[in-house]
């Protein structure tokens, strides 16, 4: 059981932290993305902040720079103004700026110019009077790595914590059903010994009852089935034990399996001497082996009249032979019951004497009378 737990457990946790891991890189997707369209949206609002503050009909005045030089270390970007040949007139880090961007900003195309290298890149043009006067171009941090930091703190967190729950509610569960499952094992372990009046107590886990309640009713069952089954062995050892003729019981292989109490008087053996054994090599007398021999070989019932030599005397025996057979006419063994008829045999010895004398001693005299 604590072997089963144990792979049971290590199956479940590496179930979780595969789930874990999908999850937290699910989450960082998600967070990534999140991240990136607020970013965006973020340099969006400080370009078109930046240009409603600069005056695009004199891009060259000293009060643009200023405000973009301000801009630059107070919205923790970099900004800088083009003019229409895209030429930078000026910006918060001098006037460096990436000449591939101000290509393609002076070539049309506004608004998100690139997310490479960790930076996100903003173009604007700058009208006067309808009339496009330049370029502000904005740069800044494509993610924000503090952000990210602590949203993957709070992810790592919160999937700790959830994995310690689990693994805690899910060690206090198996230990209930660990206990109810070695309870209801070890009466069944029991019961197939033959103490039936082994029983399990439930109380562990609601669910478990049942199991409990089952084997403590399979138990109760069997008791009564077994007590039922003793008290008619009982009767019919009774039985077997107490009649007048001798009874013995071979079963399909030719072993005996059962000698009763007459057959041994009568035979004056001892019946653990027979049981077990092969008929051929339990019997003395060849009648009897011939007998058994012929009830196998023809699945009949037999009776004969036997006269067999026991001790001193010579004692008369009227055998019969039964077959027995299953339901399907599976075959059994046999069943011997042997009657004594020693006693039958000389009253009736005695009786044709009584006749043949009485015959006799009438005749004489009658042949006197006649003579």
């Amino acid at each position: 059981m604590n072997k089963y737990r144990v792979r049971l457990f290590s199956v479940f946790v590496v179930c979780m932290i595969l789930v874990f891991c999908v999850l937290g890189l699910f989450s960082q997707q998600l967070f990534e993305t999140s991240d990136q369209r607020k970013a965006e949206e973020h340099i969006e609002k400080e370009a078109k902040y930046l240009a409603s503050l600069l005056d695009a009909g004199n891009l060259n005045d000293q009060a643009n720079e200023k405000i973009i030089k301000d801009a630059g270390g107070a919205l923790d970007v970099s900004a800088s103004v083009i003019d229409t040949d895209g030429k930078v007139l000026y910006g918060s880090n001098g006037r460096a700026a990436d000449s591939q961007k101000v290509q393609a900003l002076v070539s049309g195309h506004e608004g998100i110019l690139s997310t490479t290298d960790n930076k996100l890149y903003y173009g604007l043009s700058l009208r006067s009077e309808g009339e496009k006067t330049g370029y502000v171009l904005l740069s800044a941090s494509g993610k924000s790595d503090g952000l990210k930091g602590e949203l993957w703190g709070m992810l790592t967190a919160s999937l700790c914590t959830a994995f310690i729950v689990i693994v805690y509610f899910y060690s206090s569960m198996t230990s209930r059903y660990k206990r109810s499952i070695e309870s209801a094992t070890n009466v069944a372990t029991e019961l197939s010994k033959g103490n039936y009046d082994a029983r399990t107590y439930g109380g562990y886990i609601r669910r478990s009852d049942k199991l409990g309640h089952a084997m403590n009713s399979l138990a109760i069952d069997l008791m009564e089935m077994t007590r039922t089954q003793e008290m008619q062995r009982d009767r019919l050892l009774t039985v077997i034990e107490n009649i007048g003729s001798g009874l013995i019981m071979i079963d399909g292989r030719g072993f005996i399996n059962l000698v009763n109490r007459s057959y041994a008087k009568q035979f004056h053996i001892n019946p653990n001497h027979m049981l077990r054994r092969l008929y051929h090599d339990a019997f003395e007398h060849e009648e009897v082996i011939q007998l058994v021999e012929d009830i196998f070989m023809t699945e009949t019932k037999k009776c004969k009249l036997l006269r067999l030599p026991i001790k001193i005397e010579r004692r008369y025996f009227e055998v019969d032979g039964v077959p027995i057979m299953g339901p399907d006419d599976e075959w059994k063994g046999i069943v011997l019951v042997f009657h004594d008829m020693t006693e039958t045999k000389k009253l009736e010895q005695m009786r044709k004497d009584f006749v043949a004398n009485v015959s006799h001693e009438l005749k004489t005299p009658i042949t006197s009378i006649k003579g």
